[in-house]
């Protein structure tokens, strides 16, 4: 068996996944409303923006490998125990654990930036991301199970 690490950070498999990745987050982005949706969409027009989108790709590419550390061990799970399900069904019952796995690597990453508007813009957005992380964990092992 593979690991998720193996599988995702394969040269022919990885920057599918980025550029995948990146357009999962442009989907979810955009289907954000009322008052918290317009900051979000607003912030993340300014990362976005910056170098012409190359420091949000950046970004995910710097937090990808550890994210994949993140979510490693579920799918060594979901491949002992997850039989008949799909990766999001088996991921389902632990968004939320898993939300605060990842923000814990953004946490630690944003600490390290010399970038001011992106960290101010993390900074704003921080206390509800917990909220939002997990809304978009559906759409992102939908995305990741085309390829494992």
């Amino acid at each position: 068996m593979k690991s998720l690490k193996e599988i995702i950070e394969d040269p022919n498999v990885s920057q599918s996944v980025l550029t995948d990745g990146l357009r999962v987050l442009d989907e979810e982005i955009a289907k954000r409303s009322g008052i918290g949706g317009m900051a979000i969409k607003g912030a993340y027009k300014v990362i976005k923006n910056i170098q012409g989108g190359r420091t949000l790709e950046k970004a995910v590419k710097v937090l990808m490998p550890e994210f994949i550390d993140k979510l490693d061990p579920y799918f060594v799970r979901f491949q002992e125990e997850g039989k008949g399900k799909t990766w999001e069904e088996y991921l389902r019952p632990h968004y939320d654990a898993l939300a605060d796995e990842l923000l814990a690597v953004t946490d630690r990453k944003i600490q390290g930036t010399d970038n001011r508007a992106v960290r101010k813009t993390y900074d704003k957005l921080r206390p509800k991301a917990r909220k939002e992380v997990t809304a978009s964990l559906p759409a992102l092992t939908r995305m990741m199970e085309s390829y494992i």
